[in-house]
């Protein structure tokens, strides 16, 4: 793939054909003489250029909770989960007391901003609320985030970001949200996967018959596990298909197969253009 930036561009209605003028030249002609293929259909997106920013959303968060903790004399991760709080995007659970407490301790592991309290009991059970870090969060959560820190920030005096550069961030924070075929990427980066999920891949038996929760298996592993996660090359394995899946060889290269197959069928790929992705053919 190639991006490329261009200013001018002109349409020959009698030829049907596109001109363009590109910024970044030498590195077009490389990918021309390197990659293009006379007859191979090729897909491109045109969109108005925008200047990506410095900072991120995430560091502008951070920036802000470090800002708006001085101003209050408090410390950046407090400023943080308070937000996080306030943003409240949460789950309640109901475990017994000794699983809570269990509980509680490992979700604390998962980051700053990953915070419990007890909201509530339920008979013999306690409600425990679960707050999700900011890692987790979509577009729209973020956004909502942002406002916060914005509000409290402007009300101690600290000068922020106007509403057009955060709409500039929220942008590039949703573009990092999705894979380079648009697809949308969840908050551990995977895609949806390009093969039915419903059920494990192997038995064809859904979580509810095997009696366990279906564990996602990215097809190509190693230093190819991102990009079969922002791929949606990856499958549903009950433990038993996923144990044998990484103790069979024979049935990891037999899925590394399928999954090429299923690659260049629903990407229109080569057998070259996914070695070029991949590094390897495996059919």
């Amino acid at each position: 793939m190639i991006l490329l930036d261009f200013a001018d561009a002109r349409f020959d209605a009698l030829t049907g054909t596109l001109c363009i003028k590109p910024k970044n030249l030498p590195m077009v002609l490389q990918w021309l003489l390197r990659e293009y293929k006379d007859g191979v259909t090729h897909t491109a997106e045109i969109k108005r250029f925008r200047k990506r920013r410095s900072k991120n959303a995430n560091d502008l968060c951070w920036a802000m909770c470090e800002q708006l903790a001085d101003a209050i004399r408090s410390t950046k991760d407090e400023v943080y989960r308070d937000q996080i709080r306030k943003v409240g995007v949460y789950k309640d659970f109901h475990l017994p007391p000794d699983e809570a407490k269990t509980f509680r301790a490992a979700w604390a592991q998962l980051g700053t901003g990953w915070l419990t309290e007890q909201v509530d009991d339920d008979g013999p059970l306690l409600v425990i609320r679960a707050y999700y870090g900011s890692s987790r969060y979509n577009t729209k959560q973020m956004s909502r985030l942002i406002d916060s820190l914005m509000e409290d920030c402007e009300a101690v005096g600290i000068v922020t970001i106007s509403d057009s550069e955060k709409a500039l961030l929220m942008d590039d924070w949703r573009d990092a949200m999705t894979n380079d075929y648009g697809a949308p990427l969840d908050s551990n980066g995977y895609a949806p996967s390009i093969f039915e999920t419903d059920h494990c891949f192997c038995c064809f038996l859904g979580a509810s018959a095997t009696g366990a929760n279906l564990a996602r298996h990215e097809i190509f592993g190693g230093p190819n596990r991102q990009k079969s996660k922002r791929l949606g090359l990856w499958v549903l394995l009950c433990p038993r298909c996923h144990e044998a899946m990484h103790t069979d060889a024979r049935r990891g290269k037999a899925l590394k197969a399928l999954g090429q197959m299923q690659a260049m069928q629903y990407y229109g790929w080569t057998t070259q253009e996914f070695i070029t992705e991949f590094y390897k053919n495996y059919l």
